[in-house]
């Protein structure tokens, strides 16, 4: 709904339809039904799901006639559009995996051994520090950030990382910056999602040249996020096979699913 929102006023006049139509039904009933508070009372929030899910299939309709389709519905959204007859699609490359904070920050088990070693190899290599991701450290983020860039063959999303980054207060996101030898060498970057029980990673970047640094900062970082975040949400693999096989050898505990609907 939020999407079809936020498209329909960028579009313009679609949102302003829907908005209007749930404004009609929500005064209209009411003068129907008679001044019967009781009653009123009992049925007035039906009244408004009933409003608010008619305003939300016409905004769908221009957003059909703009988009061709509506990207990332929930999976009760999903449910209830597939219901009313839409052509409702899973989106699997768009599922966000979900882990335990203290799976990822105790690496238990042998199914984690090789992440244990890479880790020890680092440590054994170099000594680091670790900073939080403050004002004062921005400049250092985005060093690794453009060392990162230089040292693959495609910008990916190097857009979104930076413009994180340089809108982290504003988009209330923290995360964190590490150093070997003082030079800053990677840094995390999220968010608090699900009042409070869950941790957003947005963007992990690390320079090259040193073997272990990716496992140690996802093993460093979650083990220092505060034991009230009881899952990290590490994003979706957007369908690169590498990228999968290497979220899957974390083995998550779940997924966020994710699907697109088409008119039927």
């Amino acid at each position: 709904a939020g999407q079809t929102a936020r498209l329909q006023f960028r579009g313009g006049g679609g949102a302003l339809v829907g908005l209007v139509f749930f404004l009609a039904v929500v005064t209209i009933v009411p003068f129907a039904v008679g001044p019967d508070l009781n009653l009123l009372s009992r049925i007035g929030p039906a009244i408004l799901w009933i409003g608010a899910l008619l305003a939300t299939l016409l905004g769908l309709d221009r957003l059909f006639q703009d988009r061709g389709m509506l990207k990332a519905a929930s999976a009760t959204q999903a449910d209830r559009l597939r219901s009313l007859g839409f052509d409702v699609r899973e989106d699997r490359d768009n599922f966000d995996y979900l882990y335990r904070r203290e799976d990822l920050a105790q690496l238990n088990g042998r199914s984690y051994s090789k992440k244990r070693n890479l880790i020890k190899a680092f440590l054994r290599e170099h000594e680091y520090e670790a900073r939080p991701l403050r004002e004062e450290y921005l400049g250092d983020a985005l060093q690794v950030l453009e060392a990162w860039r230089a040292g693959v063959d495609r910008d990916g999303d190097y857009r979104a990382a930076r413009e994180g980054l340089e809108r982290m207060d504003e988009l209330q996101l923290c995360g964190g910056v590490y150093y070997v030898a003082d030079r800053p060498v990677a840094y995390v970057l999220g968010e608090e999602l699900a009042g409070a029980s869950s941790f957003l990673i947005h963007f992990e970047k690390a320079v090259t040249g040193y073997k272990g640094l990716y496992q140690f900062i996802n093993q460093s970082f979650a083990a220092i996020l505060p034991e009230d975040y009881q899952t990290i949400n590490r994003e979706q693999d957007l369908g690169d096979p590498g990228l999968r096989q290497a979220k899957l050898s974390y083995r998550p505990t779940g997924f966020v699913e994710k699907y697109r609907v088409f008119p039927a």
